[in-house]
Order: C-alpha cells, then sequence, then structure tokens
C-alpha cells in the first residue's frame, strides 16, 4: 500500500528524525533511563520553542490589538456622534424657545 503521509504540524517530530543520545546534555553516562533522554531532549529544545512561541504569541497579540483597537474606534465615534447630536438639538431647542419668546 502506497499512500502519502498526512501534512503534520511543523513542529512535530516525526519518526524519522534521530536523537542520537549521546549528543544529549545533563545526560548521565552510561545508559541513560527514558527520563533522562526526555528531560535532556526538552532541555535542547526549550530555546528554540521559546523563540517560535514569543514569534506566535507576538502575531496573536498584534491581532487582538487590531481587534480591540476597531472595537474602542467605533465607541468612540458613537460616543462622539451621540454628543453632536445632543449639542445639536440643544443648541435648536434653545433657538425655538429664544423665538417663542419674542
Amino acid at each position: 500500500m502506497n499512500t502519502e503521509p498526512a501534512n503534520l504540524h511543523r513542529n512535530l517530530p516525526t519518526l524519522t528524525e534521530v536523537v542520537d543520545p549521546t549528543s544529549l546534555v545533563n545526560v548521565p553516562t552510561g545508559n541513560p533511563n527514558q527520563e533522562d533522554i526526555i528531560q535532556s531532549v526538552l532541555a535542547q529544545l526549550g530555546p528554540e520553542m521559546a523563540r517560535r512561541l514569543n514569534h506566535v504569541s507576538d502575531d496573536a497579540i498584534q491581532k487582538l490589538l487590531a481587534q480591540q483597537r476597531q472595537i474602542l474606534l467605533e465607541q468612540f465615534r458613537l460616543e462622539l456622534e451621540t454628543s453632536v447630536r445632543q449639542m445639536v438639538s440643544a443648541h435648536f431647542k434653545t433657538s425655538l424657545d429664544q423665538g417663542n419668546a419674542k
């Protein structure tokens, strides 16, 4: 059976990636156990994952800020429109009252 592999997330390691236990840092010499290897690999991946997370979070924050900015601008526009309507109505009412007093 010849099937194409599914598109995996780019940060997801594949089974074809091999970790050489001798290249791992902070692993006891001899025959390291599974947990030691896992912790060492995670320690090596830490800086790269932090960089990627910062990039992803920066993008997400920018999108949220843009959305909030639009919401605030619309609220400000509505408040400004309401204030202008009130001032114009007050002006016309004052003008009418003065016209009726004559």
